[in-house]
């Protein structure tokens, strides 16, 4: 989420130059960067609601360096599915999910923000093009040849 967010900053900044001195400013970049936070937070919930910990039952048992046998003081704990993680809902949710927003979403936004910048610049390019060849028209450049007088 953050790279299409740096994405199209820099779309905005290379074709509108002087829109992006009022949008693209520290403040704007912190609420930006903090609301893809919260959003990548929502989007995660029911990865956590996927399972629950269970304490396993008795302690374990172990060697210490001596050779005798103690029970550890270290508690146990393991996953299970819960019924929501076994529903075929999350299992729509997580496949539907995975493919548009990991993947779907940003290879589409990064592909159509990148080739608009390339655009721009070849835009940029070819409209100062003949700005540049008037200038080398008009100017006389004295370009040594490395050969010496004659």
């Amino acid at each position: 989420m953050l790279t299409v967010a740096v994405s199209l900053e820099r779309y905005i900044a290379v074709s509108r130059p002087f829109l992006a001195r009022r949008i693209c400013t520290t403040r704007n970049g912190v609420y930006l960067t903090l609301t893809t936070f919260v959003l990548c937070g929502v989007y995660a919930i029911p990865y956590y609601l996927k399972y629950e910990a269970y304490k396993v039952s008795g302690q374990p048992e172990y060697y210490n360096s001596t050779g005798i046998m103690q029970v550890g003081s270290t508690v146990i704990y393991k996953l299970k599915d819960t019924e929501f993680g076994m529903s075929s809902f999350y299992s729509q949710y997580k496949s539907w999910g995975v493919i548009t927003v990991n993947f779907l979403f940003p290879f589409m936004a990064l592909t159509v923000l990148n080739i608009g910048i390339v655009r721009e610049v070849k835009m940029s390019i070819s409209f100062s093009f003949p700005f540049n060849s008037l200038y080398l028209t008009h100017c006389r450049l004295d370009v040594p040849t490395g050969k010496g007088r004659s």
